[in-house]
């Protein structure tokens, strides 16, 4: 049975890189514990790690080769900061029962990026990659481990883009069955969002050809870059898509899609090893030819409420981001 527990309180749900981290460590005793001091722990960190497998031949005696299955291990670390502090002291090198509050605080670096969770396995290759931020209190006694408390931090880059609208334009002409063109011009309000907004994205279509358009389509496509001890892995995929009316031939459509990005998205982020961004795929879905596309980039943050669960860290395997 537990003697006690550890609760940090902080004063805000997220931070914007560079500000100061306030709040207070509740210590909450229900029997005598031995402990000199109670200790809190900072830590933000950039991590990849790459296991890629590759066949091997060798010699399996008796002038025979066999092959096997090789898997190389590759890992890559930047810390941010890493800071352990005594926040409070206990007479004679015991806690005595009772309830304590210890204040702290904590100034973050101004050049942090947002935090991260990736992991992606292809071709027997696994692929995993994070940006963390934590705090983590605790007593000085080995005996009581079960007597702390860890907390997540959401961190918000300085570096965000400055919302501001986004418009972007696009023509094709079709060489069979299809004379004249198509114009689309799409134009967003402001390009940086957060999980679950919808998205109002209005579209212009000025259909001059004799092709239908059967469907418009707003997708969310995420960019990401690793790198890792000399290694990089770069690809897109699509998140979420959208699917609209489409526009018929000889006609003009002015319209807003309004396109809801999921809510358990992760945020955008570029750090040193990881490169973490989103762009919308507006797309008009033409028959027997090349989609009209535009691709403006948009920005996601994750702003949590109070007590909010971080559920992009979720699937952290444990012991892996120490």
């Amino acid at each position: 049975m537990t003697k006690g527990s550890i609760r940090l309180a902080l004063d805000k749900p997220y931070y914007i890189a560079g500000e100061v981290i306030t709040g207070n460590c509740e210590v909450n005793i229900s029997q005598p514990v031995q402990a000199a001091a109670l200790t809190i722990k900072w830590k933000g960190m950039e991590r990849t790690k790459f296991v890629i497998s590759r066949m091997e031949t060798y010699d399996a005696g008796g002038g025979r080769t066999e092959t096997r299955t090789v898997h190389d291990k590759f890992e890559q670390e930047k810390t941010f900061f890493k800071t352990q502090m005594v926040l409070g002291s206990f007479n004679g090198g015991m806690a005595m029962p009772g309830t304590y509050s210890f204040p702290f605080q904590f100034q973050l670096p101004a050049d942090l990026p947002g935090g991260c969770n990736i992991h992606r396995t292809e071709f027997g290759n696994e692929y995993r990659a994070a940006i963390i931020y934590k705090v983590k209190s605790n007593l000085d006694n080995v005996n009581e481990k079960d007597i702390k408390d860890k907390r997540y931090l959401s961190i918000v880059p300085r570096s965000l883009t400055v919302p501001q609208p986004v418009s972007c334009h696009n023509e094709k002409s079709f060489l069979f069955g299809g004379s004249g063109k198509l114009f689309m011009d799409a134009t967003i309000p402001k390009n940086v969002f957060i999980p679950g907004e919808t998205v109002p994205v209005r579209v212009i279509i000025d259909n001059q050809s004799k092709k239908n358009v059967d469907k418009l389509k707003v997708k969310l496509m995420r960019d990401v870059k690793l790198n890792c001890k000399g290694r990089t892995i770069q690809y897109s995929e699509e998140v979420n898509r959208n699917v609209f009316n489409g526009v018929d031939k000889k006609s003009k459509h002015d319209n807003v899609l309004n396109y809801g990005l999921p809510a358990n998205i992760f945020p955008s982020t570029e750090g040193s090893m990881i490169s973490h961004i989103y762009h919308l795929d507006i797309e008009c879905d033409v028959a027997m030819a090349f989609d009209l596309e535009v691709h403006p980039r948009i920005e996601i943050i994750f702003m949590p409420a109070m007590n909010q669960a971080f559920y992009f860290y979720d699937n952290m395997p444990k012991g892996c981001w120490k």
